[in-house]
C-alpha cells in the first residue's frame, strides 16, 4: 500500500499480548481493556479515508461502536477464515461498508464480496527448480492439526526420505492436547516455527508441497496460493479448487482424506506440467489483491452459485 503512494498506520492486534504489566490472572480481561484503549486510541487520533480490518479477532464492541461512528472513511472488512468455523465473524459484517472473504461459500451465503488471497512478489521471483535438482519430492511445513498430521504421517510412511515434513505446535498448544497425541506424531512435530526465508527454501528444493485444509474450510490457503504462483505442483485435500481459473490437473493433485487415490499420486508426481499462464498468475499477486480491496470490485472472481465439494 505504501508503495502505491498511501500513508499507512498499521493498528496491531497482538499489541496488548506484549504489555509486561499483565499478570496470568488478570490477563484475559486487562487484555481486553488494554486493546480496547490502544485501538480507540489510535482510530480517533488520525483522520482515515479508509479503515482496513483483517479477520478483527480482538475487536470488542466498544472498538466496533468507535469503527461504525468514523464518519470519515471507508470501513472494510477482510476474512481469511470460515463463518463455519468461526461464527462471530457474521456478527461483525454490520459494522463495515464492504465485506470482503476468501470463502466462496461464505460470500453467497452471508452476502459478502469474494476475494481469494494472495502470494507475495517474492514467490514469482523465486527460480522454478527442474526435477532432477530437487531434493524433496514432496514437502510441508504446517502448524499442528489432528487431521492434517494424521495424512502427513502416511504420505511419510509411503514416501519415506522423498517426503519432508514439519509440524509446528507451540507449547501450550502441546500441553492442551498431549493426552490426544500418538507417539507417532512425534516424528514431525517441532516446538519451534520456521521463518519465511527457509519455508520458500523448502519449498524451493520441492517438487511438490502438500496443503491439507482445516476442516470446514472451503477457501484457498496462502500456501495454496504461493504454490501457485511458483509454478510448483500442489496436492491438496481441498476438492473446491477445482473451481478456480488456474486448475489444471497436471499441476494440482487432489488427495482424498482417507488416501484412497494414493496409486494415483506417484502418476501425478512423475507426469510432465505446463506453464500457467501469467494473466492467470497475476490476478493472485498481492498487489492485484490490494487493488480489488481498495477498489472493492473483484468482479474477475464474480460466482452466482455454491460450488463445495466435501471430501
Amino acid at each position: 500500500m505504501t508503495s502505491n503512494g498511501a500513508s499507512v498506520i498499521f493498528i496491531s492486534e497482538n499489541h496488548s499480548r506484549h504489555r509486561k504489566n499483565l499478570t496470568v490472572h488478570k490477563k484475559s480481561e486487562r487484555v481486553k481493556t488494554a486493546y480496547e484503549e490502544y485501538f480507540i486510541d489510535k482510530l480517533t487520533k488520525h483522520k482515515f479515508d479508509v479503515v482496513f480490518i483483517i479477520k478483527g479477532t480482538q475487536l470488542t464492541q466498544k472498538c466496533l461502536s468507535a469503527i461504525k461512528h468514523y464518519k470519515h472513511a471507508i470501513k472494510i472488512l477482510y476474512q481469511f477464515d470460515s463463518i463455519e468455523r468461526y461464527p462471530w465473524i457474521k456478527d461483525l459484517l454490520p459494522y463495515f461498508d464492504f465485506n470482503f472473504t476468501f470463502d466462496n461459500t461464505d460470500s453467497l451465503k452471508y452476502n459478502m464480496l469474494f476475494r481469494p488471497l494472495f502470494f507475495a512478489e517474492d514467490i514469482i521471483n523465486i527460480k522454478r527448480e527442474k526435477h532432477r535438482g530437487s531434493k524433496y519430492l514432496l514437502s510441508s511445513i504446517c502448524s499442528y492439526y489432528p487431521q492434517r498430521i494424521s495424512i502427513l504421517k502416511k504420505l511419510k510412511h509411503e514416501y519415506k526420505e522423498q517426503a519432508y515434513f514439519y509440524v509446528y505446535m507451540s507449547k501450550s498448544n502441546l500441553v492442551k492436547n498431549i493426552f490426544d497425541l500418538q507417539i507417532s506424531d512425534f516424528k514431525l512435530l517441532r516446538l519451534k516455527s520456521k521463518d519465511r526465508a527457509y519455508m520458500l527454501q523448502n519449498m524451493q528444493n520441492s517438487i511438490s508441497i502438500v496443503d491439507i485444509e482445516f476442516e470446514g474450510q472451503n477457501g484457498l490457503t496462502i500456501r495454496t496460493l504461493e504454490t501457485i504462483g511458483m509454478q510448483k505442483k500442489l496436492i491438496t485435500t481441498n476438492n473446491n479448487i477445482k473451481f478456480y481459473n488456474f486448475y489444471d490437473p497436471s499441476y494440482i493433485f487432489i488427495l482424498q482424506k482417507d488416501l484412497s487415490n494414493l496409486m494415483e499420486l506417484r502418476e501425478f508426481l512423475d507426469s510432465p506440467t505446463d506453464s500457467i499462464p501469467k494473466s492467470i498468475l497475476k490476478m493472485y499477486s498481492l498487489q492485484e489483491w490490494c487493488k480489488d480491496i481498495f477498489t472493492n470490485n473483484p468482479s474477475h472472481f464474480l460466482i452466482t452459485s455454491i460450488n463445495v465439494v466435501n471430501g
